[in-house]
């Protein structure tokens, strides 16, 4: 008899407890929008190993109309390279990789626009060795 009362009063607090989220914009169907990334990067992936002084590509998706984008080369969140200060958004970049830099499985590759700096995408980690 305790427990038929304790769960009628569960169900009662919890559903007084519910908030009403409207927080999302929806579009005209009512269907909630959701964040559009600019970019995102292909290459390197999670795992990919890269050696010194051997070329690469870093490959992106852009939905962004910049003309240029921006490369960087991080190892955690320390900037340790501008790979390109200036290039062509055509979704690809050819990369040697830097001779000075240490082994690491902490790199990641970020990319923004050029004009927006807020338009930004960074790989996941991936791994330099000697």
């Amino acid at each position: 008899m305790i427990t038929k009362y304790f769960s009628i009063l569960l169900i009662i607090l919890s559903s007084g407890c519910r908030e009403n989220n409207n927080s999302f914009e929806t579009n005209p169907v009512g269907i909630p929008e959701v964040a559009r990334e600019e970019f995102q990067i292909i290459l390197p992936k999670s795992g990919d190993l890269w050696l010194i002084n051997e070329t690469y590509e870093i490959k992106w998706s852009s939905l962004s109309k910049a003309k240029y984008v921006v490369i960087e080369l991080y190892r955690k969140n320390t900037l340790k390279q501008i790979i390109s200060s200036k290039t062509e958004n055509d979704g690809s970049f050819f990369y040697t990789v830097n001779p000075d830099l240490v082994s690491s499985n902490l790199y990641k590759i970020k990319l923004y626009n050029f004009d927006n700096p807020d338009e930004v995408a960074t790989s996941n980690y991936f791994t330099i060795r000697q």
